[in-house]
């Protein structure tokens, strides 16, 4: 007897071992994979949906595809929803606009048994928010007790009132929250305030607020990390200190274009007074870890005098140069993220004072004694229609920052346009550019570039470059009594390694990362 006791216990621990090396084995695996597996056997498709399931599922715009999946979902025994975590929805077809389009019970029936969802994302569906759906989104969201993390982005502001009906009515305590911030919502004036109320664990937040100016607001006091827009484009330091006190991370776009630096409004020059007076008085926030700006404008508004670990300021021109000074010198970075252009109004003329060097604050110098930014991320935009855009042209753009500075490492990013500030596959493999860009790009001599731009900064010690439908490489910089020597870094993963650690120190968190 105890010999057979002994064989199953062994069988039992073999059998649990043999799942357990089995879900570590397809954890690896593709989608593609698990969906060529999941035809196998019953046990493996069951793994294999399992798995499938709690990597996320992003819907996009296919009433087939989307429908399918609410069958499997809505007639499987056992259910699987305890397996799905994030589930996405993304511009989803009207019903009454397009004969490919969906009806919203199924989807709806899904997301009302889905009570273990933690991330929702529902993008430019805006039919789920109204009548035709029976509001039944109002009713089925409040349910989900584990949903830490909801975006929600319409195309029509007419559907606001409902989005802000929906969160408002949610049970649960969200930590991530992003709803319409564009200045033309249709969201209720209070909604801040009421969000505030009923919300009070939120750690990341997107919004836009009326006023800052002509209003009292409630606090946010757990609020880590925010976008914020302005629907009166008049950023007010104290009032951000007051609503976001424990802020570590912030995004603005607020002012926009509409500052003329040579002669501001006295709006402007009223938020600058208020904030500058504000911080001097001993208030305000003692520091940041990111500063983000779709324009210089927004940053040099709210003339912030804490300092900064990293910045992202926007479109560079020589007309702006001032304002690019006066917020670095302000915030005294460690790390700066500009965009430039392959064009004369982007090459920082020698009179004018480095944007990457500053003069006051914490003693942070080199051991020359200059002081400044040490780290930067340059994203040089190519132009389908300017010409003169070769290898000359853009070490003559990026050079004018680099001299001077005391950079130590910089990312050059290569591409027609930029999404983001991160410099990454996106960047490598565009969904669209065009072939003159791309033409341009292929041109370009890498190394010559690379030396080019070592040869005027003396305390490059790396540079990385990311181009567009070619490939990222890093460049390392030895200098010698006989002058410097560059050269590539050929192994993909030591380059990849420099680059993580150069900037991971400087990145803070990220907007709505995991």
């Amino acid at each position: 007897m105890k010999s057979m006791h002994m064989d199953r216990h062994h069988a039992k621990a073999r059998t649990a071992l043999n799942l357990d090396v089995l879900r570590t084995v397809i954890s690896f695996l593709p989608v593609a994979d698990l969906k060529g597996i999941a035809v196998v056997s019953q046990p493996l498709h069951e793994e294999a949906s399992r798995e499938i399931l709690s990597r996320g599922v992003h819907l996009r715009s296919n009433a087939t595809k989307l429908k399918s999946f609410c069958d499997f979902m809505l007639k499987r025994d056992p259910p699987l929803f305890p397996y799905l975590r994030t589930f996405t929805l993304e511009h989803l077809p009207h019903r009454y606009v397009d004969q490919t389009s969906i009806d919203p019970t199924d989807i709806l029936e899904v997301l009302s048994r889905a009570v273990y969802l933690r991330y929702l994302r529902i993008r430019w569906s805006d039919f789920l928010f109204t009548a035709e759906s029976d509001k039944r989104l109002l009713i089925t969201l409040p349910k989900l007790p584990d949903l830490r993390r909801l975006e929600v982005w319409t195309r029509s502001n007419t559907t606001d009132t409902l989005v802000a009906e929906t969160v408002l009515s949610l049970r649960s305590q969200l930590h991530t929250l992003d709803v319409p911030s564009d200045p033309d919502n249709q969201l209720p004036p209070d909604f801040p305030n009421l969000l505030a109320e009923q919300q009070q664990s939120l750690h990341r937040l997107s919004i836009c607020y009326p006023s800052l100016i002509n209003a009292q607001w409630t606090p946010f006091p757990s609020v880590r990390v925010l976008y914020l827009m302005i629907g009166d484009k008049l950023p007010s330091l104290p009032q951000l200190v007051q609503v976001f006190p424990a802020l570590r991370e912030l995004s603005v776009s607020a002012v926009g274009f509409e500052v003329d630096f040579m002669h501001p409004s006295p709006e402007h020059v009223r938020a600058r007074n208020e904030a500058l007076a504000f911080q001097r008085s001993g208030k305000g926030w003692k520091s940041l870890d990111v500063l983000t700006a779709a324009t210089i404008g927004d940053p040099w508004v709210l003339c912030l005098t804490c300092p900064v670990g990293s910045v992202s300021l926007g479109h560079y021109d020589v007309g702006s140069h001032g304002a690019f000074v006066d917020v670095v010198a302000g915030a005294r970075p460690r790390k700066v993220a500009v965009h430039l252009a392959c064009a004369q109004y982007c090459v920082r003329p020698n009179t004018l004072q480095n944007i990457f060097v500053f003069t006051s604050g914490l003693e942070d110098g080199t051991e020359d004694g200059v002081r400044g930014v040490t780290h930067a991320v340059l994203m040089v935009s190519i132009s389908s229609f300017n010409t003169g855009q070769d290898t000359a042209a853009i070490i003559d753009t990026i050079a004018s920052h680099v001299q001077d500075s005391a950079l130590e490492y910089i990312h050059i990013g290569l591409a027609e346009y930029f999404m983001s500030g991160e410099l990454d596959e996106r960047i490598l493999k565009p969904e669209d550019i065009h072939e003159e860009v791309k033409k341009v790009i292929q041109g370009i001599d890498l190394e010559l570039l690379v030396s080019g731009i070592a040869a005027v900064g003396t305390h490059l010690r790396f540079v990385a470059v990311t181009a567009a439908t070619r490939d990222q490489s890093v460049w390392k910089i030895d200098r010698t009594d006989n002058g410097q020597l560059v050269g590539r870094v050929k192994n993909a993963f030591s380059a990849r390694e420099i680059i993580d650690r150069e900037e991971r120190r400087h990145k803070g968190t990220g907007w709505f990362s995991q």
